[in-house]
């Protein structure tokens, strides 16, 4: 089976029905399925929705992480590692190891230094919020093997609660399009200047892939693939659940004011929807 099928499965929104549908396992399929039989070091930062980011607290209960169940049984034979704001040691095992730290603070983030081992494929789906998933680039990139893949999710998305607590920084997303055209970044007060120096120095390309590009491809794998039963009957359920939880309405609001400012002064030229996800190939 592929990514796809093993996300809507376990019930991921990096698939194609569940939560958010953001589809991004069409694109990771297309990267990694002839790597399923090796064994591929993977390191995922964040491991469940409705944490800090949507108003809960980093305490919070966790019995589950979808996406860290879709990789071990896409990759097999690989070694997985999770890093969270919230307690996931339970669930621990022989091919998961796992750290808790807060992506707003680089010293809790070097402690990935402690699984002593560099990774293929490091997977940002932290709280989204730009000061996060910069700090977490500029500490954690060097963990990265050569020719490795960092990617971040969501791009689309700041919580606007932490954007505001937060040091401030350029949106991350423009902060990887000013790389692309000008193979640099924006200098911050929130970032050192040499930090994005020394990460800078290591990419060998960027790929920004937006909603647009990824609602086809989520499309197309929906319309070829036959829903069973019980996974039609599971999205309805998250569905309703996530509909009517607090968090979800948090976001609602906050992505209608950001669309409600976007759209001050009137209709422009138009515009490409906006980037949810980015891929970044280390140098090999």
């Amino acid at each position: 089976m592929d990514l796809t099928t093993f996300a809507n499965r376990f019930g991921t929104d990096k698939g194609t029905i569940s939560q958010a549908a953001h589809g991004y396992t069409a694109v990771y399929d297309l990267l990694f399925a002839g790597r399923r039989n090796e064994s591929v070091n993977i390191l995922e930062i964040g491991l469940s929705t409705g944490g800090p980011e949507l108003g809960r607290s980093a305490d919070r209960k966790v019995i589950d992480a979808p996406s860290i169940r879709m990789w071990h049984e896409f990759f097999p034979k690989s070694s997985l590692y999770g890093l969270d704001i919230s307690d996931f040691s339970q669930m621990q095992t022989d091919w998961l190891s796992f750290v808790r730290a807060d992506c707003g603070d680089a010293q809790q983030l070097e402690k990935v230094a402690n699984f002593g081992t560099q990774f293929d494929i490091i997977v940002d789906d932290g709280s989204h919020a730009s000061y996060h998933q910069q700090l977490t680039m500029v500490t954690l990139f060097k963990f990265l093997r050569p020719g490795g893949l960092y990617i971040i999710e969501d791009l689309d998305w700041q919580p606007m609660h932490l954007e505001r607590s937060l040091p401030a920084v350029p949106d991350t997303t423009a902060q990887l399009r000013n790389f692309v055209t000008n193979f640099e970044f924006i200098p911050s007060e929130g970032i050192a200047d040499s930090k994005w120096r020394s990460v800078a120095a290591d990419i060998r390309n960027i790929v920004l892939l937006d909603d647009d590009e990824l609602f086809g491809m989520r499309r197309m794998y929906n319309r070829r693939e036959q829903l069973t039963a019980d996974t039609s009957h599971y999205y309805e359920q998250s569905a309703g659940r996530r509909l009517g939880s607090r968090g979800y309405l948090r976001r609602v609001k906050e992505t209608s004011a950001q669309l409600s400012r976007a759209l001050v002064g009137g209709f422009g030229p138009a515009q490409r929807s906006r980037v949810k996800l980015a891929l970044i190939h280390k140098f090999g």
